[in-house]
This record gives structure tokens, C-alpha cells and sequence, in this order.
């Protein structure tokens, strides 16, 4: 079953605090889960080796390192991964009791990643990080690395009764191009995804740092 933790991942060393914004988001999650754990993961407090090691250190941008980052985080300890612009409006306990992986479609095609629960050694976390391309950088981040990669490994390996699709009403209840339905009442949602999310993608300089700090910490 999913171990009662919350994953966040903030690699940003321009600003490696989590801003206020996403703290509230954060604090919403954890007032209306109070017995649950919370990790926020980083490039210097990562407690395993990655096993697509070369993907991170060749990542075209921090969207993309998250994203590898997220599939061998679940795969290692399980748990809820969350997006840091995730705001929860409820207690998710009762749909996700039982339930051993699940994520959600934020456009009714693609299946998503910016929730994304999974057992430990979740075979479907381990389909993801096979499929990962052998280098990145060549289409889009979405495709390679997040929902569009997502989306092949799991119709592509089939879908068993371990794998839970949650109605898209519960946590994406509008897109990211319909941010004027931001204010609306969603009563079914459980979480909103508020489309607030900026890794600073054409800043290489700082994933170059980033990078340069990973390989040093593996390497001691």
C-alpha cells in the first residue's frame, strides 16, 4: 500500500527556500494531514544513488530533473508525490486507502505526474525510469520526462487492478489555460493544481551548479 508520506521536490539554488507561495500550498496538505510524514527533496539530502543517474546530471532544465527525480523517489520509499503548486482542500485518506498506486488526467488524454502516488518498488515507477530516453532534449520535457512519457508506459504495458485513475474533477478541476476558473467552486475536488509552477527553465547556469553539487555529494 502507499506509506502515508508527501514527496515535494525544490531545486532552485538562486532560491532554495520554498517560496511563501508554495509553503501555503505545502501547509495545506500537511493541516488536513496531520499524521502523515512530509519530505521536501533536494539535490544534498538525496539518500540513494538515482538509477538513471545520467538523466539527472543531463537534464535540459529542473522540470525535467524533478521529473526523473519523482519516479526513483516513489519507487525507492513510495509515498504521494505533489507538485509544489498543489493545494489541498481535503483529507485524501479515504480514496487512497487500499489503493497501491494512482494518478490522475489533468486534460482527459494524458495521464498525469503532478500527483502521483505509488507502493515502494512500484513496478509502474519502474517502467517509468526504463522508458526514460537514453538522452534528453530532443522534444519537449512533457514528452520525454512527464505526462507524455507517463501516458506511454501505461497504456503501452497495460493497465492492472493496482493501478488507480482518479476522476480528473478531483484534482484538476480546470486547465492550465483556464486560469480565470481559479476562483470558482469545485465541490468534488479534493486538491487543485494552480498552475503556479516555475523551475526557471533557461536558467543553465544554475543547473550546471546544480549538476556540479549532485556529482560532488555522490562522489564523498
Amino acid at each position: 500500500m502507499i506509506p502515508r508520506v508527501f514527496h515535494q521536490i525544490w531545486i532552485n539554488h538562486s532560491n532554495p527556500e520554498l517560496p511563501d507561495k508554495f509553503r501555503t500550498y505545502r501547509d495545506s496538505w500537511l493541516a488536513l494531514h496531520p499524521n502523515w510524514e512530509y519530505k521536501l527533496w533536494n539535490l544534498e539530502n538525496l539518500d540513494f544513488t538515482p538509477r538513471r543517474m545520467d538523466l539527472v546530471n543531463s537534464a535540459s532544465n529542473y522540470a525535467q530533473m524533478a521529473d526523473v527525480l519523482r519516479y526513483e523517489i516513489l519507487l525507492r520509499h513510495g509515498g504521494i508525490y505533489l507538485d509544489t503548486d498543489f493545494e489541498c482542500l481535503r483529507n485524501i485518506e479515504s480514496i487512497v486507502d487500499g489503493v497501491r498506486n494512482f494518478s490522475c488526467s489533468e486534460d482527459g488524454r494524458s495521464i498525469s505526474i503532478g500527483i502521483l502516488g505509488a507502493e515502494p518498488n512500484s513496478i509502474y515507477m519502474e517502467r517509468c525510469l526504463d522508458a526514460l530516453p537514453k538522452c534528453v532534449g530532443q522534444t519537449t520535457t512533457a514528452d520525454e520526462t512527464g505526462p507524455g512519457l507517463m501516458t506511454r508506459v501505461l497504456l503501452g504495458g497495460g493497465l492492472a487492478g493496482d493501478f488507480t485513475l482518479f476522476p480528473q474533477t478531483w484534482f484538476y478541476p480546470y486547465n492550465w489555460n483556464e486560469l480565470h476558473r481559479a476562483t470558482e467552486d469545485f465541490p468534488e475536488a479534493y486538491a487543485i493544481h494552480r498552475w503556479a509552477h516555475s523551475w526557471g527553465e533557461s536558467d543553465r547556469s544554475l543547473l550546471t551548479r546544480a549538476r556540479r553539487k549532485l556529482l560532488r555529494m555522490l562522489r564523498a
